[in-house]
């Protein structure tokens, strides 16, 4: 549910190549019937990956509850295109 959240931010919209790994996953609170899940993202590091057409992103997740508590945390790394200058 938080990586469906993650996309409909748009953030790796038609850039993303493939989810390169999840480190660190730990359920910290149960979920509910009911509950309302945001997702929150921070961007926390990045690896160029030489002479390839894409880097990986490293990113902080939490999903939190209405309540304001952690319910999921995690370490994505995603592989997403380099930008590339315009002509």
């Amino acid at each position: 549910m938080i990586a469906g959240l993650l996309v409909r931010l748009g953030l790796i919209e038609r850039t993303i190549v493939a989810f390169y790994r999840i480190d660190k996953l730990r359920f910290t609170k149960p979920v509910f019937i009911g509950d309302t899940i945001k997702a929150v993202l921070e961007v926390v590091g990045k690896d160029e990956k030489e002479g390839k057409p894409y880097g990986v992103v490293v990113y902080d997740i939490k999903g939190v509850n209405q309540r304001g508590e952690t319910v999921i945390t995690y370490t994505s790394r995603v592989a997403v295109l380099k930008k590339h200058p315009q002509a």
